[in-house]
């Protein structure tokens, strides 16, 4: 994969992104809404869940590079969650190829640092019937 990515784009992270992530995901977990819990676990502060920012990525990559259709996408994958997500803040999505449907990419918190490594998109071709 080539270091210069195609392209980047900035990803807004809500004050309440990780609240609204864990009432419609039912994913509970406190280090993900309760500052003290978070705090006490060794985190600076409530961190976002690892597949909100993930899902926030592939709807970024499904609106612009699989036609706006979810029902393209043939698999996703993530190498690793990395880096902590704070909220609020501004991530980046960085797609670093677009192949033969294959679209592979990472994503940067505020810091710069890796949230997600080896991040992969697979899309169905346009033409299919999915």
């Amino acid at each position: 994969r080539p270091k210069t990515p195609r392209f980047e784009e900035k990803l807004v992270i809500p004050a309440n992104a990780a609240h609204v992530y864990t009432e419609c995901a039912r994913i509970w977990n406190p280090i993900h809404t309760n500052k003290d819990v978070a705090l006490k676990a060794g985190l600076p502060d409530v961190i976002l869940h690892g597949t909100a920012h993930l899902s926030k990525a592939i709807d970024r990559i499904v609106n612009r590079l699989g036609g706006a259709d979810p029902r393209r996408v043939k698999a996703v994958s993530c190498g690793a969650f990395g880096a902590n997500v704070l909220m609020p803040s501004t991530v980046t999505l960085r797609v670093l190829s677009f192949a033969e449907g294959m679209v592979h990419f990472d994503l940067l918190n505020q810091q710069g640092q890796q949230a997600i490594r080896d991040g992969l998109v697979i899309f169905h071709p346009p033409s299919s019937k999915v």
